[in-house]
């Protein structure tokens, strides 16, 4: 979908998608990198058990608050599984506090800075520091997008400028590449096992990643 997009007539949608892209590919690349350093599956399983409660946690509170029915059958499961749990005094507030100190290894923030100090450097890898880095200050600079953030209107006014429009075309190309480094996650999970495997799925990525197009930012270092 990013791919077809027309950043110049539709700049607006195109800030959004890639910008989100970009997130999920941080987060997946994180825990790509915690699978090298700590050889295991824990921060995936974090990410697939904790991570997943705690959104639930969060869609539950947020439909009580505002007094909305929740409008998917595994909310409401869910949903009936929590209330149940907190009448019981099973989950306390002990509980939820524990859940989100673990599942928030997540944050954003928390990511970027991790990912910052921790990509292998001497070893093979498909993204260098500088191109996380980059991509780190596209995901800062057009959050005012998705969050609904005052300054959109006056970026998408700015937007008119050429150099806005080839930052989002080239973060197309990107994106399309990162689509390609994430099937390269997975394979390396799978082939994890088996050294030459791995050695060749690294090799065909750097290959890929050399045909990509560096964004020239004026907010890039």
């Amino acid at each position: 979908m990013i791919q077809n997009i027309d950043c110049q007539s539709d700049s607006y949608t195109s800030y959004i998608l890639i910008r989100s892209f970009v997130e999920h590919f941080l987060v997946a690349f994180f825990i790509w990198i915690k699978f090298h350093l700590d050889k295991n599956d824990k921060t995936a399983s974090v990410y697939y058990e904790e991570y997943v409660i705690q959104e639930f946690v969060k869609k539950i509170n947020y439909t009580k608050a505002n007094k909305i029915n929740p409008n998917s059958k595994y909310l409401k499961l869910f949903s009936f599984i929590y209330d149940g749990l907190k009448e019981k005094e099973l989950l306390k507030e002990k509980h939820i506090s524990h859940l989100n100190r673990i599942a928030n290894i997540f944050d954003i923030r928390k990511i970027s800075s991790f990912v910052e100090s921790n990509i292998p450097a001497d070893t093979e890898v498909f993204l260098k520091p500088k191109r996380i880095k980059e991509m780190l200050e596209f995901y800062n600079y057009y959050s005012t997008f998705v969050h609904g953030g005052p300054t959109a209107d006056l970026m998408i006014f700015e937007s008119k400028d050429n150099a806005f429009i080839q930052i989002a075309d080239a973060f197309k190309i990107w994106s399309k590449n990162l689509l390609g480094a994430l099937r390269f996650i997975i394979l390396y999970f799978i082939s994890y096992e088996d050294k030459e495997i791995e050695k060749s799925f690294v090799k065909e990525i750097e290959r890929l990643m050399k045909e990509d197009t560096k964004p020239n930012s004026r907010y890039s270092a």
